[in-house]
């Protein structure tokens, strides 16, 4: 019962529209590098090689659809993209160290590893744009307006 709450809180508040904006740019990008990723590798490339082409790819055109459409983030954008670099890059480091260990070291489908990857880094990533990279003062407030409403009620 608790998690249904849980669940339900969730599409109530202001930013699931946001989530599933994002789920759904995050959903184009990762098939279309994911497809990148199994042509590399299907034509030889090592895991990590194929990443370090596909990353940049994906990376451009989430950034471009995350900020206009997802987070209709309309103020400077060198700041963000900064920021929405660092946040992949470090999502960058996570999968190749994934790949590394699980399918270099351990022997698991680079596929398998890839799909997992993506799985794993969904939230988290949608949590650092969210409150990092796209933060406004408007959603600040937002945030702050609303939860004074349910202080009060």
């Amino acid at each position: 019962m608790a998690v249904l709450d849980a669940a339900r809180r969730l599409f109530e508040l202001k930013w699931s529209k946001q989530l599933i904006r994002y789920g759904l740019v995050g959903a184009t990008t990762n098939l279309g590098g994911y497809l990148l990723f199994y042509l590399l590798t299907l034509a030889g490339m090592r895991p990590v090689g194929a990443i370090s082409i596909m990353y940049p790819v994906v990376i451009g055109m989430s950034y471009l659809l995350n900020r206009k459409w997802s987070f209709e983030f309309g103020e400077h954008w060198v700041w963000p993209a900064v920021k929405y670099l660092i946040a992949y890059a470090a999502c960058y480091g996570l999968n190749a160290a994934a790949h590394e260990i699980f399918y270099e070291q351990l022997g698991y489908n680079e596929l398998v590893v890839q799909a997992l990857a993506i799985c794993v880094l969904i939230l988290p990533l949608f949590l650092t744009l969210r409150y990092w990279v796209f933060r406004t003062r408007k959603v600040e407030q937002t945030e702050t307006v609303d939860e004074s409403a349910e202080e009060v009620s």
